[in-house]
């Protein structure tokens, strides 16, 4: 991953004196269960959301991070008692037993966290199809908490602190990390380097933040969003099964130099409906090109994490 040699001397008697503040914070919040009169509440926050650019911003100024592919989540623990919302304010804590209980675990009165909750897949990347279909099934207990923010700790309002403060407090918060509850790393070097090396290791992005900011709902030009996914045509040259059944996968081929090289399998994307309309047009004898976003291809020539977006018979 890219790392610069060392950080600036200004920047890192910033990211000190944040480590102090925290500290001081924490250390102001002994009782855990006792809150005074005049605390706030904790409850959901409309979360920040980045804006989408084509290249990261450069310089000191931003702190860059990994973008998972999974599903936003506002957590709210007030008590013990820990609700889970999403990006629209629905309540997923059930849903995501594991991610809950290890909340009710933290030695805290009341937090608001934001992150992303994620499924990571046999090779250690975040597999949003995975995550998906659990949810469905109301059932993703082995859901993991990538956490990057702390809104709100024991009655007080984080927002308006600056986000160095704020993440401080949360790495103190989860000093003691569990397996699905994780701390967000701070990914060191300039921003086309942090997304290169992001890219190279099949991830979907990375989310850059200008230090000193607020944390503010909605779009913010404070954070932007990289993303490493591309969209290509490719040849369908095989499906599976084979024949008569609705495609669950599709085998995939570019042109190279006047000839169709294979390029690894997608199934990611597709429906049961769109899988008997393809097997229609295959069995037909139709030629079939298939719109593919994809992170990268692999040593091997393959696709990294294919996803059908569309496809078209000839």
């Amino acid at each position: 991953m890219a790392r610069l040699p060392k950080k600036p001397r200004v920047l890192r008697r910033k990211i000190d004196e944040a480590s102090r503040v925290a500290s001081r914070t924490i250390a102001r919040h002994q009782d855990l269960r006792q809150g005074g009169p005049l605390e706030v509440s904790p409850a959901w926050i409309e979360p920040c959301q980045p804006v989408l650019v084509k290249t990261p911003p450069a310089g000191p100024d931003w702190l860059h991070e990994i973008k998972h592919d999974g599903y936003r989540a506002i957590s709210v623990v007030d008590r013990g008692a820990v609700k889970i919302f999403t990006r629209r304010g629905h309540d997923w804590a059930d849903r995501m037993s594991g991610i809950r209980d290890a909340l009710a675990g933290l030695k805290v009165r009341s937090a608001v966290i934001d992150g992303e909750a994620v499924m990571m897949g046999d090779d250690g990347i975040a597999d949003f199809f995975a995550l998906h279909a659990a949810l469905a099934r109301s059932k993703a207990p082995s859901a993991v908490l990538i956490a990057f923010d702390a809104l709100h700790l024991d009655g007080e309002d984080l927002r308006d602190r600056a986000l160095e403060e704020r993440r401080a407090i949360l790495a103190k918060l989860l000093r003691k990390p569990k397996p699905q509850l994780q701390f967000s790393e701070e990914i060191a070097g300039e921003g086309r380097e942090v997304l290169h090396a992001a890219c190279d290791m099949g991830l979907e992005g990375i989310v850059s933040k200008r230090r000193g900011s607020p944390y503010r709902s909605g779009k913010t030009d404070a954070w932007h969003k990289s993303r490493c996914t591309q969209v290509e045509n490719f040849a369908v040259i095989g499906a599976d099964p084979p024949a008569r059944a609705p495609v669950r996968s599709l085998r995939l081929a570019r042109l190279v130099a006047g000839a169709l090289v294979p390029c690894g399998w997608a199934g990611s994307g597709l429906s049961e409906r769109v899988g008997r309309e393809l097997r229609a047009a295959l069995d037909a004898g139709r030629p079939v090109v298939a719109e593919i976003e994809y992170r990268g291809i692999t040593p091997a020539g393959e696709l990294r994490h294919p996803v059908v977006k569309a496809w078209r018979a000839g």
